[in-house]
């Protein structure tokens, strides 16, 4: 959107109100910062709204940000501001424009005005690395500070201290919701889902993805109708599937 309205509570009446600069560009996903400020993405490009001297975001000012670095331009991800006053995206349903439920991720700086890549956080419970697809994973705040992110696809939870930036697994219990509807083994024994997904490939490590504009052969066998395969690395195996994209 080329322009942005902001909506106001007080005791007894609510409104929209026009701001008076629009941002440089179209945005998107924004964030507020700590200091104040409104940061909003546009691609891989960022913008930041300043409130006014007397606290008017209607009247606030934008500026062009640092953009994000090369090869990581997320859509739907997990996001905060932290604390610290830098602000953490991490993950992305799609990166640079193709599904991919990256596990990619950066900090931004404010104070220095840059993005630092950010490591996905270390598999430690299983054999397996369910932190190999982030995507579009849930994620707060936690009252000590600590950015909490969960698995799209399985019950794993994890930390980011916002000190020091780094992951810590969680180890937690009664957490049973892992991204299950419509799969099912293919014959070398592997999950495929009929709507769209990602999974662990039944003990080989492997994340086999599908996406949800193909069809189910007569011998139960998924099948691609679209050129939108291409955005998967390829995978061996009974039906249309490849291996989760780490970028």
């Amino acid at each position: 959107m080329a322009g942005l309205a902001l909506f106001t509570t007080l005791a007894h009446a609510q409104s929209w109100s026009t701001i008076a600069n629009k941002p440089p560009g179209n945005v998107t996903n924004c964030m507020l910062l700590t200091d104040g400020g409104v940061m909003c993405q546009n691609g891989g490009a960022w913008y930041k709204l300043t409130p006014s001297s007397s606290g008017s975001y209607v009247n606030g000012t934008w500026s062009t940000l640092a953009s994000l670095p090369a090869g990581y331009n997320p859509d739907a991800y997990a996001s905060m501001a932290l604390p610290t006053g830098k602000a953490v995206i991490v993950g992305g349903e799609y990166n640079n424009g193709n599904f991919a439920l990256t596990n990619a991720g950066a900090v931004y700086d404010p104070v220095a005005n840059t993005w630092t890549m950010l490591n996905p956080p270390t598999a430690t419970t299983g054999s397996a690395n369910h932190w190999a697809c982030i995507g579009d994973a849930p994620a707060t705040i936690l009252a000590n500070g600590n950015f909490l992110i969960g698995s799209k696809l399985y019950t794993d939870l994890a930390v980011l201290n916002p000190t020091s930036l780094t992951w810590t697994e969680l180890t937690i219990t009664g957490k049973n919701d892992s991204f299950q509807f419509g799969r099912r083994l293919d014959a070398a024994a592997r999950w495929h889902c009929v709507h769209g997904g990602c999974f662990e490939g039944a003990g080989s490590g492997t994340f086999i993805c599908q996406r949800n504009n193909g069809k189910l052969d007569q011998r139960g066998r998924y099948t691609a109708r679209s050129a939108h395969t291409d955005n998967f690395k390829s995978a061996t195996g009974a039906g249309v599937s490849g291996v989760c994209s780490a970028g």
